[in-house]
């Protein structure tokens, strides 16, 4: 199981531990409650890094309870019935096909387990019995995918540079380390504010990854990368996808040799409607090549500026892209499942206030979707739109019928 740790799968390198185990692994899935931006972030984040690396997504430990610190100003929150319930659903809607509730029995330094420390049933018991009677409601739940049509690049050799500064600001040959790992970061949030469910290629890890499957690629970038997965993604691009650099095209290789396979001919530009975002704009065969400059990726003023949000999705809409689901609320997301029986969609609230909400479906104009959990609600889909209130923080799982 890989604990947790910054950046992502460094210095562990998920796939070669779950190659040497001769087994599976696992990321171990924990957020102190109440579940947060932040922490809706890393599960999504690694779920959907599981689902590129790993032979099956799924958690070791699951948070089930939690830590308990007698004395300690670390010790959390109380863990509520409702907050393992959603940690539990977060996973399943992001694509996990199997968990370990862990862990299950309390003990001296641990709380809120479904069972306590006399053997007795606690609040949380019903939790895991809840998520089990899903899964066995959905036909063929463990055949259920989803399809995601934007992909984030995530780059080992960045992600090392990231390790080993830390928070400290370095520059070397005019390159500030760790800063395309940072972007790959603010990148992928604002992708999620945004509505969409960002897949995650590893081309370092494995380079033989067929990418053709994503109509975008983000790739957070430096001036170097090797020579390999640049030929990965001209191969990409000529074959009819779009790359978007950000913010600059890699020109050398790992050993800093000339390497250049996407030119340096792609001039900065603005868009001529929306919000201004100075980028330049390449064909290359059925392709194209996009370079953002990254100052609207700015690290400064919190947490909407740290991702500038409607700068990313003009450009997305640029190139015609719109989520599967799309929701007039950025801390709600919907996603969508499917298998020869089902049609499943997931909808994920991560601030804890009561509100109704739109949702728009790109493929469906007129249908209905059925409540499988928690509740027995019945929503119509009008001209390609539902409305929904939520309570605040939960995931809420319908099955969804389409009327042709």
């Amino acid at each position: 199981n890989y604990n947790r740790h910054w950046p992502l799968s460094v210095p562990n390198n998920w796939r070669k531990l779950e190659e040497a185990s001769g087994g599976l692994g696992g990321y171990d899935y924990y957020a102190v409650p109440p579940l947060g931006v932040d922490g809706f972030v890393d599960v999504v984040k690694s779920v959907n890094y599981s689902l590129a690396t790993s032979k099956l997504p799924w958690a070791p430990e699951m948070m089930t309870g939690i830590w308990k610190l007698e004395g300690s100003e670390e010790t959390p929150s109380p863990l509520l019935a409702s907050h393992t319930e959603t940690m539990h659903l977060l996973g399943l809607a992001y694509g996990l096909k199997g968990m370990n509730f862990y862990m299950f029995v309390n003990r001296e330094n641990w709380q809120g387990a479904p069972v306590d420390e006399h053997g007795q049933p606690s609040e949380t018991y019903d939790v895991p019995k809840r998520v089990m009677s899903l899964v066995r409601r959905i036909g063929g739940f463990t055949s259920l995918r989803k399809s995601q049509d934007v992909a984030v690049m995530y780059y080992r050799p960045y992600a090392w540079e990231a390790y080993v500064v830390g928070d400290s600001k370095v520059i070397v040959d005019g390159m500030e380390l760790g800063r395309a790992y940072r972007l790959f970061e603010r990148s992928y949030t604002a992708l999620l504010a945004l509505g969409y469910d960002p897949a995650i290629v590893d081309p370092f890890v494995d380079g033989d990854t067929d990418i053709s499957t994503y109509r975008l690629i983000v790739v957070p970038s430096s001036g170097y990368m090797d020579e390999q997965t640049q030929r990965l993604l001209r191969s990409y691009v000529e074959g009819g996808g779009i790359v978007v650099f950000c913010p600059v095209l890699p020109i050398m290789d790992l050993d800093f040799k000339t390497c250049g396979h996407f030119g340096r001919d792609v001039e900065y530009a603005g868009v001529t409607s929306g919000p201004r975002l100075p980028f330049g704009e390449r064909v290359l065969g059925r392709g194209r090549i996009i370079l953002v400059q990254d100052h609207w990726l700015s690290e400064e003023g919190g947490d909407e500026k740290a991702c500038d949000v409607d700068v990313l999705g003009s450009l997305l809409a640029s190139q015609g892209l719109v989520p599967e689901v799309g929701v007039d609320d950025r801390h709600i997301t919907g996603v969508i499942h499917r298998n020869e029986f089902e049609r499943i969609l997931f909808v994920v609230d991560t601030i804890p206030k009561p509100r109704e909400v739109h949702l728009a479906f790109r493929d469906i104009t007129t249908g209905s979707l059925e409540e499988i959990l928690p509740g027995d609600a019945v929503l119509a889909i009008r001209r390609g739109v539902t409305t929904l209130a939520t309570e605040g923080t939960t995931v809420r799982v319908f099955r969804v019928s389409e009327q042709i």
